[in-house]
């Protein structure tokens, strides 16, 4: 057995894992980082990178083919060709990751491939007795897993999972989506925009639960203008492979109704990935729903940090990424912590849903005296310009402090936009404080201003919506 050793071991090779590694490179941390399957892991690999390469062609395959209020004519006889779209989303994944490889080279990262184990709190082995890894610290970075649901079998032909949607070749005829989250969310409209016809399945009472209700009402009405059914307080039954179709059963109450289409695509959610490196023998549940960390990302485990999917909460690349770099930081002995009161969270529909902070009802549910400010898009000249009418920025703020609390944002261009608002509830800043900076005209940013000014009703492109 070859035995290498090393100050930190990072394990796992995803948003956490290999952003962790090159910060502990920068800081002159010797730090060896374990990935057993591609670097970059699910995020640039399944998931946030080859579905957006999707979900950008197909906006532009819809903004062409409804061009002619714009002057673009003939955008009826578009087609969608899936092979080359596949080629440009292969393109870019194997850019980032061949990216992210030679980052960890810069850095002076050793990587090793294969599947870590732990033996002890001091030593890892890979892929067996290949190789003994010894440390003084670790770090556990191993992500999420899909749910499964029991009683359905994942065939990678007709029922599928969304590493399987991200990689079809051809255009389905129809399509369940089983899950309205973030995910069911994009891939359904996704496939809906290039022809596909979508029904979404949803257990809880609005689809992207737990989002804000007047942005969710507002998103659905626009999926099903795309032609999508949206079923909400709906469990699936059964589901079972019938020739070329997957027969469903779905129940709403006492009612069932008998669904049928050419694939299902099951999107239920994300778990974090506990098992398969013997977390036991370090003291941590592995039957544990999460890897409980505190604000430096500690475990409690002397020397074990845990950063990302891991550690449970919203499950977002970004999140794993700020984890990764606060655990770095306290590894090479800084002081750093991390904040999960202003994570930022985007559904790339069509429009766009960003948030970041606290609803209306989650503050109110909190204590908070709410007062919240809006402004439509459609009263945004660059917004009428570029024909993005559709959506309104939300700002939720302390009527006795004027502090932020969180913003919501409905528009084709929202997780671009959103990131002026993440500061503000971090830095835990004023409305007025945003109202009052100069943004440039025309732009989108203008209706954060102004939504901003409208805590206090005095937005200046929309009419007084209530008495002070």
């Amino acid at each position: 057995m070859q035995t290498v050793k090393t100050d930190t071991v990072v394990l796992g090779g995803g948003p956490a894992g290999y952003v962790a590694a090159i910060r502990l490179g920068q800081l002159g941390v010797d730090t060896v980082l374990i990935e057993k399957d591609t670097l970059g892991g699910v995020c640039l690999n399944r998931g946030c990178i080859p579905s957006k390469a999707l979900i950008s062609s197909a906006s532009k395959y819809l903004a062409v083919k409804n061009g002619l209020s714009f002057g673009i004519q003939g955008g009826e006889h578009l087609t969608m060709n899936m092979e080359i779209l596949q080629q440009h989303k292969n393109t870019v994944v194997k850019k980032l990751t061949q990216g992210v490889a030679s980052l960890l080279k810069q850095n002076k990262i050793r990587v090793i491939s294969g599947n870590g184990v732990f033996k002890s709190h001091k030593s890892i082995v890979i892929n067996g007795d290949e190789t003994e890894v010894v440390f003084s610290k670790a770090m556990i970075c191993t992500g999420s897993e899909p749910v499964r649901i029991s009683g359905i079998t994942v065939d990678g032909v007709k029922i599928i999972e969304s590493d399987h949607a991200l990689d079809l070749d051809y255009i389905p005829e129809s399509m369940t989506v089983l899950g309205g989250g973030v995910i069911g969310v994009e891939l359904g409209e996704f496939y809906a925009s290039i022809g596909t016809r979508v029904t979404i399945v949803e257990a809880m009472d609005q689809i992207l639960p737990g989002m804000d209700k007047t942005a969710i009402k507002m998103l659905t009405r626009h999926l099903k203008k795309m032609g999508i059914a949206v079923m909400t307080d709906t469990r699936l039954k059964s589901a079972v492979i019938e020739g070329d179709e997957v027969t469903q059963i779905v129940t709403k109450g006492e009612t069932e109704t008998t669904l049928k289409s050419e694939v299902l695509l099951v999107t239920v959610g994300r778990k974090p990935s506990l098992k398969g490196c013997n977390l036991a023998s370090i003291g941590i549940d592995e039957n544990a729903p999460f890897i409980e960390v505190n604000e430096k990302c500690e475990t409690g485990i002397d020397g074990i940090y845990a950063a990302g999917d891991v550690t449970g909460g919203i499950l977002l690349a970004h999140k794993a990424s700020h984890q990764a770099l606060v655990a770095a930081e306290n590894i090479a002995g800084n002081v750093s912590t991390f904040n999960p009161d202003a994570v930022p969270a985007i559904c790339y529909s069509m429009p766009e849903f960003a948030t970041c902070g606290l609803t209306p009802e989650t503050a109110m549910e909190a204590g908070y005296d709410v007062d919240t400010g809006k402004f439509p898009f459609a009263a945004n000249g660059r917004a009428l310009a570029t024909g993005e009418t559709e959506g309104f920025v939300q700002v939720v703020s302390d009527k006795k402090t004027g502090v932020i609390l969180g913003a919501q944002i409905l528009h084709a261009e929202a997780g671009e936009l959103l990131t002026e608002f993440t500061l503000a509830v971090e830095k835990k800043m004023k409305f007025f404080e945003i109202g009052h900076v100069i943004h440039p005209h025309p732009t989108l940013s203008e209706a954060l201003m102004e939504a901003s000014l409208d805590c206090n009703n005095s937005a200046l492109h929309i009419p007084p919506s209530r008495s002070r």
